[in-house]
């Protein structure tokens, strides 16, 4: 996961974000928290999966480890 997370950092905008993924990386799922408007971006690692949550207005907020996509499915609940 390390090398994903070299590419984003806290704080990133959306624009920004799209833009280092774009052509390199696929997100996996998105989940959406209505609630919070935070959407968690999910990233196949080779060893794991990562998450990337987002908000509007602050851009990326926090990085998640996940094991699997049950648990990245989870996150919000």
């Amino acid at each position: 996961m390390s090398e994903l997370e070299e590419v984003f950092y806290k704080g990133m905008t959306y624009n920004d974000f799209v833009e280092a993924f774009t052509g390199k990386y696929h997100i996996l799922e998105a989940y959406l928290n209505e609630e919070s408007n935070q959407v968690l971006y999910v990233f196949l690692a080779s060893d794991g999966f990562l998450g990337v949550l987002e908000t509007p207005n602050e851009g990326l907020q926090k990085f998640e480890r996940f094991q699997d996509m049950h648990d990245a499915s989870q996150y919000f609940n």
